[in-house]
């Protein structure tokens, strides 16, 4: 049972850590490098346990083709460890990443989703955006969105 969850930076390496075993278990590590993720403004967020990464999630400042929003942020890489599934690491990390991204007053957050995280992103409020697609080797997507208000 999770009773509290501090989010923090962390570094792009240390998001391998859950990306590896959770977004591409049985693939080589190089699967989990994004080429994105060394760049000066991409941030990636790590949520903590008892001072264990259990979660992780990275943004990217990257323009989406069909959805307009200066600046727009991509996320990525969005994982929590298997035995804190279903405590709120997820939530907490997307809430973080977009308290982050109002900061920069990113007008724009995108993402895309396999289609078993369809309902989470839903609940965060986040909107389709057209037809499912494939990505090889990992499987189908969604693309989704989410509008930063900045009041």
């Amino acid at each position: 049972m999770i009773t509290s969850i501090e989010l923090r930076p962390i570094s792009a390496v240390e998001t391998h850590l859950v990306r590896h075993p959770m977004l591409r278990y049985g693939r080589p590590i190089e699967d989990c490098f994004f080429e994105e993720d060394e760049l000066e403004t991409t941030f990636h967020l790590g949520a903590f346990h008892n001072l264990e990464l259990i979660g992780v999630a990275s943004a990217f400042l990257k323009q989406h083709s069909r959805l307009k929003g200066q600046p727009s942020y991509q996320v990525r890489g969005v994982a929590t460890v298997k035995k804190h599934h279903r405590f709120g690491v997820g939530k907490a990390l997307m809430k973080g990443i977009e308290q982050q991204l109002s900061t920069k007053k990113a007008e724009l957050i995108w993402l895309n989703a396999r289609t078993n995280a369809v309902p989470f992103y839903e609940a965060l409020h986040y909107t389709a955006h057209g037809e499912g697609f494939a990505i090889a080797g990992i499987g189908l997507h969604y693309c989704y969105f989410k509008r930063l208000n900045h009041d």
